[in-house]
């Protein structure tokens, strides 16, 4: 769906038995907003790489108990205020380019054992 200005939402285009998001999946879909729930099905979901809802206008994003690995896949969403995820998640990527950001539930899981930083910019 990378590019696909026309979309505007993953609910309930997303179900619940989704185990894989690949690279850039959602990115540059400039339409897509709301709500994103991911990791509520019977097992993991596992990210490739980065980027995938990167320069969406999503607003909030809620990780279940079947996401442990959050790469630096929301970078510049510039909509997204609230980020909630499990207290699971193990390894967090950079939200680099998320001016908005306030709300993140929990703050910073007991669990979390590796943290990307922003990147400097040049």
């Amino acid at each position: 769906f990378s590019g696909c200005t026309a979309l505007e939402q993953v609910v309930p285009l997303l179900p619940s038995s989704v185990t894989y998001i690949g690279q850039s999946a959602f990115d540059g879909c400039t339409s897509l907003s709301g709500r994103v729930e991911l990791g509520f099905g019977t097992g993991m979901v596992s990210f490739q790489y980065d980027g995938q809802f990167r320069r969406t206008v999503i607003e909030e994003a809620v990780l279940g108990p079947g996401v442990t690995y959050v790469p630096a896949a929301f970078q510049y969403c510039a909509s997204l205020t609230n980020l909630i995820w499990h207290d699971n998640i193990t390894s967090i990527g950079s939200f680099s380019g998320c001016s908005k950001l306030v709300l993140v539930t929990p703050f910073l899981p007991k669990s979390a054992t590796s943290i990307a930083l922003p990147h400097p910019r040049n």
